[in-house]
């Protein structure tokens, strides 16, 4: 197994919206489109094929099928950090979410 090259590693994933317990979640589609984008680049330097993750569109809602995309493309990368649980639709997210994918990508060496 060849290691990846860590002077490529991608910089770590840092969210622009606040993501804190107790507040609303105001993550705009860029943000979450872009988020997806950093998961595809992990991917990348870790040898992995590209993720095709549903485009989340202005004034559209993060649902439970996007964030378990993003966990999926996550828990492929080897050296991912500790990952949340899958949600199911309905579910309502919580800012843990968001920050636990954060800190599992962010992980990765």
């Amino acid at each position: 197994m060849t290691l990846p090259d860590e002077s490529n590693r991608p910089e770590n994933w840092n969210w622009v919206s606040v993501i804190s317990v107790g507040e609303p979640i105001r993550l705009t589609a860029v943000e979450w489109n872009d988020f997806c984008s950093r998961i595809n680049e992990f991917r990348n330097y870790s040898g992995l094929a590209q993720y095709s993750f549903l485009a989340v569109h202005q004034g559209d809602k993060i649902t439970a099928a996007a964030t378990n995309q993003a966990l999926s493309a996550i828990l492929e990368i080897p050296g991912h950090g500790d990952a949340p649980a899958a949600v199911s639709a309905g579910d309502k997210i919580y800012a843990e979410l968001f920050n636990k994918l954060r800190d599992a990508l962010n992980a990765i060496p």
